[in-house]
């Protein structure tokens, strides 16, 4: 069995590092420095610690550095106030060009050298204009990822209508709908992400 530190991502995403740096955990919330797969620097809270003989499910692997200093927690604040305005520009774009977002997740990294744009549009969305004007008002990296609403639940995570965990969280669910062909029906109960409930697999 492995030890994780589990945290969330400034977009409310899951994220996993694999080794623990210390020796007893921090009360939740601490805000922590975690080196994303690609390098950068991104603010994340401490959520708890697991023993595991897997990663958790739907979560993003990234490297512990260290807790915040002061002076890191206001720039992640002031990153945060940032990323409101950020929001709208990207939101005006989607509704100039008849497209309704039904997810959207923003996240700075600590020195907003990168932009992470997570996004769930309702029909397909060509971002290359998009991603041509954030480039020129922000001068940073854009990671702009199209991804399926089921799947940004997941990950995510939350509490599903009959009061337990998300199963596409927990991951003992298909993220995609392959599975639910069956239950395509006006009445079908759909869950936060507004696709079919994943536990109709079970059934």
């Amino acid at each position: 069995m492995s030890l994780y530190v589990i945290l969330n991502l400034d977009d409310g995403s899951r994220a996993h590092a694999a080794q623990v740096p210390f020796k007893n955990p921090p009360a939740p919330g601490l805000l922590c420095i975690v080196r994303s797969q690609d390098g950068f620097l991104d603010p994340a809270r401490f959520v708890r610690v697991e023993e595991r003989e897997v990663p958790p499910p739907a979560s993003e692997p990234c490297e512990f550095v260290s807790f915040a200093t002061r002076a890191e927690a206001a720039r992640a604040i002031g990153n945060a106030e940032a990323l409101v305005a950020v929001r709208q520009k990207v939101l005006d774009w989607f509704v100039a060009n008849t497209r309704d977002p039904a997810v959207l997740r923003l996240r700075w990294s600590m020195r907003r050298e990168r932009l992470v744009l997570r996004v769930s549009p309702q029909s397909r969305t060509d971002v290359r204009e998009l991603r041509q004007m954030l480039a020129d008002d922000l001068r940073c990296a854009l990671d702009i990822r199209l991804e399926p609403t089921r799947q940004i639940a997941a990950e995510t995570g939350g509490v599903g209508s009959c009061g337990r965990p998300l199963c596409c969280a927990l991951g003992i669910a298909h993220p995609e709908d392959s599975l639910l062909a069956k239950a395509r029906s006006r009445d079908t109960a759909v869950g936060i992400c507004n696709r079919p409930c994943c536990c109709l697999d079970f059934q």
